[in-house]
C-alpha cells in the first residue's frame, strides 16, 4: 500500500494552538503487510478517565491497544497527533439508548426502511460526538443483533453496540401495552413478557443462545393498564442471567421499585426513582452496600419535561452522589432525541445537579465501562486498554460543555472521525 504524508491544522478559536499530524490514510485502513499500525499522541491533557488528570505524557497506541502512557520517547515511523492545549481522553459511553424502539412501534415495514435510510447517520452522529460505545436496552431482537454484526463487522460506521435483546416485562406490563400496544410484531420483537418462574429462565437462556450482552427488566407497574413483574420472577431473571455471566439491569419508577431491585440483585437501575422524591438514605446505603449503578436518564425527562419527572430526576441524582453511589451515563435516547449530543447534554444536566465535571466524565467513562461489565478493555486511558479515544478542543473540567468541540475520534486505534 502506498504511504502518504500529509498535513492538517485546525485553528482553535480559544488558544488558537495547532493541531499537526503526519500519518498514513487514516488509520492505516486496509492495511495489507500484516503490521500493526501505531498512534502517538503527545502534549494533551489527558483525563484519565478515573479522576486522574495527566500532563506532560505521550500517549502510544499500537493496533487496537493503548501501548503506553508515559514519557517514552515516540516509535520511528509513527503517526503523531500534536494535541497541544487540548484535552484527550476515553471515549464517552451511553448505558442507555434505544436505536430502534420508537420507529418500531410502528411496523416492521417502517423500521426496516428507517434502517436503511436514518439509522447509519444515527451512529455516525454519536461517534462525531466522541461517543465509541453504546448500550441498546431493548430494540427489536431480529432487526438489532444484525446492526451489532455490522458494526463488529466494519461494514457500518459506529460506536461499539452492546445489545440486551427484548426487555423482560409482565404480561401486560410495560412496553408491551403502551409503547408497543397497537403493534403484535413490535410486542414480541421488543418484550419478553413473563409471568412466572419457569417461563422467565426459559426465555432467558434463549437470549443466552443469541449471545445478548446483558439483560434488562421491566419493574414499573401498578399504573392504570399496566401490570407489574412479580418480585420472585424478577429475582429468577437476575440470578438466572448472572449464572450465564450477564449483567442485568432493572428499569425502575418509585423508591420501593428501587429497593426491591436491589434486593433481589440486580447489577444497576434504568431511570432509577423519578416517580417521587427518594426518601431517607435506605436506597443508597443499600445501593453502596451491593455495588449497584444509577443510570438516571436525565435527558429523556428533560426533553419532555412535561410529565414532570425531571425535577424529582435530578434530585434523586444529587441525593445519590452525595452518598456516594456509583453513577453512569444514559441518556434514553430515542425518536427525536439527537445521538451524541444528547450524551453531552446528560453530563451537563448531571453537572447542573451537582456533580463536580470530573465526576460526571467518570460517569461516561471508567464508571460506565464497569457498569455494562466492560471495565478490562474500556473507560480509562491505560495501558492495555482498548484505543477508545477523544480529543477534545478545551478543558472539559473547566466547563463540561466543552465536549461539544470533539475535534478527532479514535476507535479501537483508528482515526475514525475528524472535525474541521
Amino acid at each position: 500500500m502506498a504511504r502518504f504524508r500529509f498535513r492538517r491544522r485546525f485553528t482553535r478559536r480559544a488558544l488558537g494552538a495547532v493541531l499537526v499530524w503526519t500519518s498514513f490514510v487514516l488509520g492505516n485502513a486496509g492495511r495489507s503487510d500484516g503490521a500493526e499500525s501505531t498512534l502517538v499522541i503527545e502534549n494533551a491533557r489527558v483525563i484519565v478517565g478515573n479522576g486522574e488528570v495527566k500532563r506532560g505524557v505521550r500517549v502510544v497506541i499500537k493496533g487496537d491497544r493503548i501501548a503506553s502512557v508515559g514519557k517514552q520517547a515516540a516509535p520511528a515511523g509513527a503517526k503523531t497527533i500534536d494535541a497541544r492545549g487540548m484535552t484527550l481522553m476515553p471515549g464517552l459511553i451511553d448505558a442507555h439508548v434505544h436505536l430502534l424502539v420508537r420507529v418500531s412501534s410502528t411496523g416492521q415495514k417502517a423500521t426496516r426502511q428507517f434502517l436503511k435510510d436514518k439509522l447509519p447517520k444515527k451512529l455516525s452522529n454519536f461517534l462525531s460526538s466522541g461517543v465509541t460505545t453504546i448500550k441498546s436496552t431493548a430494540d427489536p431482537i431480529g432487526l438489532i443483533l444484525p446492526v451489532r454484526k455490522q458494526l463488529r463487522a466494519g461494514e457500518l460506521k459506529g460506536p461499539r453496540l452492546l445489545v440486551v435483546g427484548p426487555a423482560f416485562t409482565s404480561t401486560g406490563g410495560h412496553p408491551a401495552v403502551s409503547i408497543c400496544r397497537s403493534n403484535p410484531w413490535c410486542r414480541e420483537q421488543v418484550c419478553a413478557e413473563v409471568d412466572d418462574r419457569a417461563s422467565a429462565i426459559k426465555a432467558v437462556r434463549s437470549l443466552v443462545d443469541r449471545k445478548v450482552d446483558a439483560l434488562k427488566i421491566v419493574y414499573d407497574g401498578n399504573r392504570s393498564g399496566r401490570t407489574k413483574l412479580p418480585l420472585n420472577v424478577m429475582k429468577a431473571i437476575i440470578d438466572e442471567g448472572h449464572r450465564h455471566k450477564l449483567r442485568v439491569t432493572v428499569h425502575t419508577g418509585t423508591q420501593q421499585d428501587a429497593l426491591d431491585a436491589i434486593s433481589a440483585g440486580a447489577d444497576g437501575l434504568e431511570h432509577g426513582v423519578f416517580l417521587g422524591r427518594i426518601a431517607g438514605d435506605d436506597v443508597g446505603d443499600l445501593m453502596k452496600k451491593r455495588g449497584t449503578f444509577y443510570v438516571p436518564t436525565l435527558t429523556v425527562w428533560r426533553t419532555f419535561s412535561r410529565s414532570g419527572n425531571f425535577p424529582r430526576a435530578q434530585a434523586n441524582l444529587q441525593g445519590l452522589h452525595r452518598q456516594g453511589v456509583k453513577i453512569a451515563v444514559g441518556t434514553d435516547t430515542f425518536g427525536s432525541i439527537e445521538p451524541g449530543v444528547s450524551t453531552i447534554r446528560e453530563l451537563e444536566l448531571m453537572v447542573e445537579a451537582g456533580l463536580s465535571p470530573s465526576d460526571a466524565l467518570q460517569a461516561a467513562t471508567q464508571s460506565a465501562a464497569e457498569h455494562l461489565g466492560r471495565a478490562k478493555d474500556l473507560g480509562t486511558v491505560e495501558p492495555g486498554k482498548i484505543a477508545d479515544l477523544i480529543l477534545v478542543d478545551g478543558d472539559p473540567l473547566k466547563d463540561i460543555s466543552a465536549l461539544h468541540s470533539v475535534k478527532i475520534v479514535v476507535q479501537s486505534g483508528r482515526v475514525v472521525h475528524e472535525s474541521d
